[in-house]
């Protein structure tokens, strides 16, 4: 984590005067304070003693931002493709984790793929992360080796999970619209055989079969 320092006052209800944390050298934030600059200035034990302070804060506040971090949960999933049946979204899930910097990636046979859609770091309760990426893949491409990649400080290695190559709610939507064409054809077919019993009713009636 990039930890950054700075020493400034006011005055007045105005902006008065700021040390720049890397040249350790006063610098004036209101024209009052062209005075104070150059006294501080050469007030060399001033400047040493406020670098040093400094230093410390942010060695301590580095130190215990690294002593916090959760490991992300990665999940890999496919839906699919709202403007083409014949494509799927892959999508890679990585959530709390902490601290919030992560790399994620697709890969397929060890390939980065280009993601379509990223939704970058976003909160999560409990003062966790998570990040969704997803790319675009053709259905006949379920059984290529699709993975996902995540670095992260909380981990010692990259973690990589691989997509199973299932799609279960694309199943269910075929399964769904199976049946509906199914029960459609067993209407129609039932439709057909009850108009022709009808017609062959009226025939043999008209033919005095029935009376």
């Amino acid at each position: 984590m990039n930890v950054k320092a700075f020493d400034e006052y006011g005055y007045d209800g105005e902006d008065f005067i700021a040390l720049n944390s890397d040249t350790m050298q006063w610098m004036e934030k209101n024209p009052k304070a062209k005075e104070t600059k150059m006294k501080w200035n050469n007030q060399r034990v001033r400047r040493l003693v406020v670098q040093s302070y400094l230093r410390t804060c942010m060695d301590w506040i580095s130190t215990f931002n690294n002593s916090i971090s959760n490991a992300p949960d990665v999940h890999t999933f496919a839906s699919e493709a709202p403007h083409d049946r014949s494509k799927l979204n892959l999508s890679c899930l990585a959530t709390g984790f902490y601290p919030k910097h992560i790399e994620m990636k697709i890969t397929l046979n060890n390939a980065s793929v280009e993601p379509f859609s990223s939704t970058g770091v976003r909160p999560n309760d409990g003062e966790t992360f998570q990040m969704r990426i997803s790319v675009e893949i053709h259905r006949e491409e379920e059984e290529e080796s699709y993975e996902c990649h995540v670095s992260h400080s909380s981990l010692t290695q990259t973690l990589i999970t691989q997509w199973d190559g299932k799609c279960t709610k694309c199943r269910t939507e075929s399964r769904s619209h199976a049946l509906a064409v199914a029960a459609a054809v067993a209407v129609a077919v039932t439709v057909e055989v009850l108009s022709i019993m009808v017609l062959v009713y009226r025939r043999r009636k008209s033919n005095g079969e029935f009376k």
